[in-house]
C-alpha cells in the first residue's frame, strides 16, 4: 500500500487499469467492475472515477445525468418541475483492504465536484443515489436526505432514494 492514493476520471487515463483483482466484498460490484465498468465508460453510458494506489484499483464511483419524476418521488417542493435533473451516483465501492481510510469520502468529493460542474454547464438540482441499507448512515453523514417515498426493491434488498441539493453542495465548496 503506497502513501498516496490518486483519483482520476477513467476516460482521462492513458490506459485502462486492471479491475480483475478488485475486491470490495460485494460480488455484484466486484463483478461489474471486472467485466463492465470500462466498457460502460467508453460507451458513454456512465462516467467513472477511479482511486488508484499505483496501478491497483482501490475504489471507484460511477455517475450519470438522470431525471427523477417528482410526482413519484417527492424530491423537491411541488413548485419545481415534474422531472428533476440530477447527477445520479450509481455505484461506489472501495477495495476491502482500503476500507476505512477515507477513500469513499474522497470519491464522494469528486462526484460532488462533478455535480457542481454539471450544474454550471447544464443546471441540475443536486446529487441523488439509491442507498443500500448498510450505507444510509454514511450518506447521512455527508448531509444526504432520505426521500420518504423513494424506495425500490432490487433482488432481495430494499434501496432508499437519497438526495443532496445543489445549494448544499455549493455551500460546502465556498
Amino acid at each position: 500500500m503506497s502513501a498516496t492514493i490518486e483519483y482520476f476520471l477513467l476516460s482521462k487515463l492513458d490506459r485502462q487499469p486492471d479491475f480483475s483483482n478488485f475486491n470490495s466484498g460485494d460480488p455484484f460490484l466486484d463483478n461489474f467492475a471486472a467485466k463492465k465498468l470500462a466498457k460502460a465508460d467508453v460507451k458513454n453510458d456512465t462516467r467513472v472515477y477511479v482511486a488508484l494506489d499505483g496501478d491497483k484499483v482501490v475504489g471507484y464511483a460511477t455517475m450519470k445525468v438522470f431525471m427523477i419524476n417528482n410526482d413519484e418521488c417527492s424530491i423537491l417542493p411541488s413548485k419545481y418541475p415534474r422531472l428533476v435533473p440530477v447527477l445520479m451516483l450509481e455505484q461506489i465501492a472501495v477495495d476491502k483492504a482500503y476500507q476505512g481510510k477515507g477513500i469513499g469520502k474522497r470519491l464522494m468529493r469528486e462526484v460532488m465536484k462533478a455535480t457542481v460542474l454539471v450544474n454550471e454547464l447544464a443546471a441540475t438540482k443536486g446529487l441523488a443515489l439509491w442507498a443500500h441499507p448498510t450505507a444510509i448512515s454514511f450518506y447521512k453523514s455527508l448531509a444526504f436526505l432520505k426521500i420518504p417515498d423513494g424506495m425500490k426493491q432490487v433482488q432481495d434488498i430494499e434501496l432508499t432514494l437519497m438526495f443532496l441539493h445543489i445549494d448544499t453542495i455549493m455551500d460546502a465548496y465556498k
